[in-house]
């Protein structure tokens, strides 16, 4: 007899739909739950405090996904940080252990409001990720279809994002001991538009908030950043001209290809600081703090990766120059017999004693 099979999933995996198009798989997914305020009234004459539900609300959606990235997600990333952001439509597919679907989470005309860019530190060993989060008007939660979607080719191949492979560079700055950076997150301010008679509310999307930017160098090659601080805080010379302009490339394993870079416009210190409880047997440290206004990503795509990974590899297989090597001629060597060590000559003079075949038989003194 045929049994139904309910036995819990032992894990899970998660893929984003954007616009219809699969956008790859993430790592880590939380939000998009339904819920609704609770409103109290005055007691009556009953004395009961009577209650209704108010407005209904939509959580956001946080997704995190590391070198299995896609480039629709990507997409959506820089344009979202070029202030050119839509609203989107999409689904969170679940699948479990053999990527079978299991449900689906439909959202609808969402924003992308948050950007998470990992901190990095040149010590790590810890993966990357990028977190978004998506402000959604309305959300749907739907059974899956049971479909299988098979192992995702992007994630066999892909390279991993470590948290210490990473390259900074600042206009004028020496930043080639810098081994951290705090992480970066940049948040999109959204404007509810309310209407009466609609239960679900309308966004709009506001400004941008930009962090500033905090990195961690040794204080032995920090001086291009005291005089940067001399001059623009303390002399008072801090106009936009005398701004920076930087970048960070997030490299692969191997530090020659660069996976996504983000390039600060309008780079101003405002402090920096020494680490005071660092020991005898420790780097000093100096930690210097920039304000930012503008922020622009871009990645390398994969038709771009893959030219440049068959040109590495052409120049490493190309073949070495021949070497001629002389051709070496056996002799033969004449071995003088031992002569018996006479008195009066030193040991030294005289040529090494052959071992002989038969050694007699030795006796050690007890």
């Amino acid at each position: 007899m045929a049994t139904t099979d309910n036995r819990a999933y032992a894990a899970t995996r998660y893929g984003i739909e954007l616009g219809g198009v699969q956008a790859g798989f993430l790592d880590d997914v939380d939000g998009g739950w339904i819920s609704a305020d609770v409103v109290n009234e005055k007691p009556g004459s009953d004395g009961v405090v009577h209650k209704h539900i108010g407005q209904v609300k939509y959580e956001d959606i946080c997704v995190r996904s590391g070198a299995t990235i896609s480039d629709v997600l990507l997409d959506a990333v820089k344009a979202a940080l070029d202030g050119t952001a839509t609203r989107r439509n999409g689904t969170i597919v679940e699948y479990d252990y053999n990527y079978k679907e299991l449900s689906r989470l439909n959202f609808s005309n969402a924003l992308i409001t948050e950007i998470g860019f990992p901190a990095l530190d040149a010590s790590s060993k810890d993966a990357a990720y990028l977190t978004i989060r998506f402000t959604p008007e309305t959300t749907a939660f739907l059974p899956g279809n049971g479909s299988l979607n098979g192992t995702p080719a992007d994630q066999k191949s892909a390279k991993k994002w470590l948290c210490s492979n990473f390259r900074l560079t600042i206009d004028g700055l020496d930043c080639t001991r810098v081994n951290k950076v705090e992480c970066l997150t940049v948040r999109q301010e959204v404007v509810d538009d309310s209407v009466g008679e609609l239960r679900v509310t309308t966004l709009k999307p506001s400004t941008l908030d930009i962090p500033n930017l905090v990195v961690t160098l040794a204080q032995s090659a920090a001086q291009s950043f005291y005089d940067w601080h001399r001059s623009f805080v303390i002399e008072g010379k801090n106009s936009s001209d005398q701004e920076k302009s930087g970048a960070i490339e997030f490299l692969s394993p191997n530090l020659t290809e660069v996976l996504f870079k983000l390039e600060f416009s309008n780079l101003g210190i405002f402090r920096l600081t020494v680490d005071r409880t660092a020991g005898n047997d420790t780097i000093q440290r100096a930690k210097a703090e920039m304000y930012c206004e503008k922020v622009a990503f871009s990645r390398v795509s994969v038709s771009d990766a893959s030219a440049g990974a068959t040109t590495t590899s052409a120049a490493t297989t190309s073949v070495a120059p021949s070497i001629t090597r002389p051709t070496l001629t056996p002799t033969k060597v004449a071995v003088q017999q031992a002569v018996p060590l006479r008195s009066g000559v030193s040991p030294l003079a005289t040529p090494a004693q052959p071992v002989p075949s038969n050694p007699p038989n030795l006796r050690f003194r007890s």
